[in-house]
């Protein structure tokens, strides 16, 4: 059974949501965050490469190597991120279609053309597979990407992948699978994160910040530029301080997002939605919650500590009118691998079932397909 190693984190509730605050990380020389701790005393900006409104309250936890506490405050409180367009950023053209791939109206995958797509300020550089630095107002972030032949018509879908504390970017190739390759084969991109910017405010345990998204934007607007892509077409998923990430770009993206899958994890701080009247079709998997109040670490191997902060983010999205919101409870700890190799093989399905403003009723409204685990369950 592959394992992801954390080490401890403290949980504290905030609006509505789980919060994973204090991480402390343990996965040798290759720790996404060695030898030290994180406390509280930031927050999430809703502008995505500012500063915050707010603060959760609390205190940083410490652990072997260092420590840090965090302040204190009020919790935040603003309207949906707005994106940065530094010199070579990504920026927002509400309405617009950008690039050969996008029309106005219902699209030939049964979605409509998200309102809210990224265009490039400056110019982009040329996608090819492999590792990639892009730079943004000076700040440089490393990504690998998977890049597909431009397709003759609009075919190609996009992903985005944010891994988990003390992982790498290889993550994707587990989540996803073989899809990849379709994913590639239909002229589409996924593009994995490989470390943060540190640009903006962290989105729950210093692995990503909310400025990180702006270079998903400029991804996603250089692939528009370049390649065929189905707009409707734009996804993402994170495992645990990747699901977190995730969580926040559900909202912070809703304006182009179409559906997404979180793994462990669920949203720390949520901003307003961008687009109000898309709430992104959702996966969440999660392992066992354990007893109330008896899982209290993240290396437990009777639950998993973000079960909770999963299945909240799922009440969240259900409520805000996400067209299908799936709960997978596979029972297991919160490092069990097995979560991603599990849904791989319906990662891409589901994407491709559930495009932008799918509506309702859903497509798996009667059941859900052939192929998913028997503990997925419809919401």
């Amino acid at each position: 059974m592959g394992r992801i190693f954390f080490g401890g984190l403290r949980v504290v509730a905030a609006g509505g949501f789980l919060v994973g605050l204090g991480w402390l990380v343990s996965c040798g020389s290759s720790s996404a965050n060695p030898g030290g701790s994180v406390g509280p005393g930031s927050s999430i900006s809703d502008d995505d490469s500012g500063s915050g409104n707010g603060s959760s309250s609390g205190t940083g936890s410490s652990g072997p190597g260092g420590g840090g506490s965090g302040g204190t405050g009020s919790s935040g409180a603003g309207s949906s991120g707005a994106h940065s367009s530094g010199s070579s950023s990504g920026s927002h053209s509400s309405g617009s279609s950008g690039g050969s791939g996008s029309s106005s109206g219902v699209t030939a995958s049964g979605g409509h053309t998200p309102p809210d797509l990224p265009t490039a300020a400056a110019t982009c550089p040329t996608l090819t597979t492999g590792m990639q630095s892009f730079t943004l107002s000076g700040t440089a972030m490393s990504w690998n990407l998977w890049v597909g032949s431009k397709a003759a018509t609009a075919t190609g879908p996009i992903v985005i992948y944010w891994h988990a504390t003390g992982t790498t970017y290889s993550e994707a190739e587990t989540a996803l699978g073989s899809n990849i390759t379709t994913i590639t084969g239909l002229g589409g991109v996924v593009a994995s994160a490989v470390s943060t910017s540190t640009t903006g405010t962290n989105t729950g345990d210093d692995v990503w910040y909310t400025g990180d998204i702006n270079y998903a934007d400029f991804i996603i607007a250089c692939a528009i530029e370049q390649l065929n892509i189905d707009t409707t077409h734009i996804h993402a998923a994170g495992y645990s301080a990747g699901a977190l990430q995730t969580g926040y770009m559900w909202y912070a993206r809703s304006g182009y997002l179409a559906s997404t899958i979180v793994y462990s994890g669920g949203v720390g701080y949520p901003p307003a939605m961008e687009d109000p009247s898309n709430a992104p079709s959702l996966i969440g998997a999660h392992g066992t919650p354990g007893d109330a109040g008896a899982c209290t670490s993240l290396t437990a191997t009777n639950c998993d500590l973000l079960a909770t902060s999963t299945t909240a983010f799922e009440s969240a999205a259900e409520a805000a009118g996400a067209p299908i919101v799936i709960d997978c409870n596979d029972q297991g700890d919160h490092v069990d691998y097995e979560r991603l190799t599990n849904l791989a093989p319906v990662a891409w399905q589901f994407f491709k079932d559930h495009p932008f403003g799918q509506g309702k009723p859903d497509p798996y409204a009667n059941g859900l397909p052939s192929g998913f685990p028997s503990y997925c369950v419809i919401e």
